[in-house]
């Protein structure tokens, strides 16, 4: 995204229902493979992180992403249980403190076919974050939680740090087309602008933070993550840090690569004693939101 001069207005206008933003440019970004980055990214650091299930993870049936009913099984019955304990086992060792509460508090499921056609959900391939300051407190005051590991209460009911984070979760043998990207939080948190949603014209309860693009931002990427990988990332933390990420091309894989599935699901994780610390200098600036 880039900001609008003084007097510029939208080439488009927003609709209802949508959400509005300045102005999108395509800008070839240099993307790195963080699996031969000298330092292992992690979460309090870099805002990401690999993860490696311990136990596998059965995948579902393609057919099964089409039926209600056995999606649902299967995301309470294995996805969910397996990668709440995942995130949890990931927050307290970046973060060195005791856990009390991982709350699966929503997912998105998004798969393609053999000619790269959305199925599911759309592929955002537009570099974000996922919320605003504003909206991730009532997202967490509206708490609906799929699933529960530790403290049941709600969320705002527990003392302790609040965490929002991502779990994105290959569902293929091996993700070969339309990989996720993630930016390093350090290059990028000042480059967040916030943009809230609207419906039937008015402003919803709904926001997403847009990137300005910057060659000083660090992006990186998991070549060809297995289904036994996990990628986490901050979705919001208590010092106004988020995660910005996108679905990419990587050039170097085939076109007739076998189709690309994934869910991601947002966990509110609760830490015990006072705010999360990153691992970074504090940052001297907040997301701009308008």
């Amino acid at each position: 995204a880039r900001g609008l001069p003084l007097g510029e207005q939208p080439a488009d206008p927003v609709e209802p229902g949508s959400v509005g933003c300045d102005c999108f440019e395509t800008v070839p970004t240099p993307i790195a493979d963080a699996r031969v980055r000298p330092d292992a990214a992690s979460l309090s650091k870099a805002g990401f992180e690999l993860l490696r299930h311990q136990e596998a993870l059965a995948l579902p049936a393609p057919a099964d992403f089409e039926q209600a009913d056995s999606c649902k099984r299967w995301l309470c019955d294995e996805l969910l249980p397996k990668t709440s304990e995942l995130v949890r086992s990931a927050v307290q060792r970046s973060y060195g403190k005791d856990v009390i509460a991982v709350h699966a508090v929503d997912h998105t499921l998004q798969t393609v076919d053999s000619l790269g056609n959305d199925r599911r959900n759309n592929l955002v391939m537009e570099a974000h974050a996922d919320f605003t300051c504003e909206s991730v407190t009532r997202h967490l005051q509206g708490e609906h939680a799929l699933f529960k590991l530790g403290d049941e209460r709600p969320m705002d009911a527990i003392e302790g740090a609040t965490l929002l984070v991502n779990l994105w979760q290959p569902l293929v043998e091996a993700v070969r087309r339309a990989p996720i990207a993630v930016c390093d939080v350090g290059s990028s948190h000042s480059d967040l602008v916030c943009r809230t949603a609207h419906s039937d014209g008015h402003p919803s309860e709904e926001g997403v933070s847009y990137v300005l693009q910057n060659d000083e931002q660090e992006w990186w990427y998991y070549k060809h993550m297995r289904k036994d990988e996990a990628l986490i990332f901050l979705a919001w933390s208590p010092d106004g840090r988020m995660t910005a990420h996108s679905t990419v091309v990587d050039t170097t894989d085939r076109k007739d690569e076998p189709p690309r599935r994934s869910v991601e699901v947002c966990f509110a994780v609760k830490l015990a004693g006072g705010a999360a610390e990153s691992a970074v200098e504090p940052q001297t600036k907040k997301p701009r939101c308008a």
